[in-house]
């Protein structure tokens, strides 16, 4: 099930130079499914970027990892509460896109070296301090699983395409 599709402003810090940051409208989708064996729920997020096809960032946790992060980072909502309560951080950042001093950011801080794991977090900056709501440690796509993502990307447009043709009475 797909929870959140939406272009995101994020402030994206290191990589190979260490030293960049810089804000970029990366695409963030979270996706509620089932693990391989189907028994499962897990919550997927893939960070993506309309200007590079091979950028891709994702993370999954199931509910029994779930427990882990949530005891890591004092979280205070259940694995079924988690999705919406980040949406919702999300759509801060979303809300506070433009602003000088935005209030909310989300923060990806890529590794030094390519393949090195990623995080994405969330802060937000008061007269005081620097909040960090939650950090999650994601992974750069591999060739199979970027090769997966834009395939289905694919398919959607394809979907959406054929969708439009019905509606608009093209049957080629």
């Amino acid at each position: 099930t797909n929870l959140f599709n939406k272009d995101v402003p994020v402030c994206v810090k290191g990589g190979p130079d260490g030293a960049s940051e810089k804000i970029e409208e990366l695409t963030v989708r979270i996706l509620l499914g089932l693990n391989k064996t189907k028994q499962h729920k897990v919550l997927r997020v893939q960070v993506t970027s309309d200007s590079d096809p091979f950028f891709f960032h994702s993370m999954e946790v199931s509910e029994e990892e779930f427990q882990s992060l949530k005891v890591e980072q004092s979280i205070l909502v259940d694995f079924h509460q988690f999705p919406d309560k980040f949406i919702e951080l999300l759509e801060e950042c979303v809300a506070s896109r433009g602003e000088a001093n935005p209030r909310f950011l989300a923060v990806l801080r890529l590794g030094a070296e390519e393949g090195d794991d990623s995080a994405l977090g969330v802060v937000e900056t008061n007269k005081f301090k620097h909040l960090s709501h939650i950090s999650l440690a994601f992974r750069p796509g591999d060739d199979a699983s970027i090769k997966k993502y834009l395939a289905a990307r694919l398919m959607d447009v394809k979907g959406e395409r054929d969708v439009w043709r019905r509606s608009h009475g093209d049957a080629s």
